[in-house]
């Protein structure tokens, strides 16, 4: 007997932000030793930071003024978390 499995996109996979890195702690700009993705991480990591909340209120997106977290922002925090999953876990540099 074969059960189908819903596909399921990575927003509906992933609801929440990762916890692997906070604002206080952004993720690194280059890939960490163990990330095998540097490209993906690289840009990823940007992505991450060009999107953080505007700095008066916290509730938009200070580049594309989005609510926040806005879909770039969760876009990167998926890849990067992948990236680190991918890898075993969470980077060095981010522990």
């Amino acid at each position: 007997m074969v059960v189908p499995i819903p596909a399921r996109s990575r927003r509906a996979r992933r609801e929440q932000p990762s916890k692997l890195f906070s604002l206080e702690e952004p993720p690194p700009l280059e890939a960490p030793a163990g990330i095998t993705e540097i490209t993906g991480w690289n840009l990823a990591a940007a992505m991450w930071r060009d999107h953080l909340p505007e700095q008066l209120l916290g509730i938009d997106c200070a580049s594309c003024k989005q609510a926040w977290p806005c879909d770039t922002w969760k876009i990167a925090d998926d890849l990067l978390t992948e990236c680190c999953e991918a890898a075993g876990g969470a980077p060095a540099a981010a522990r």
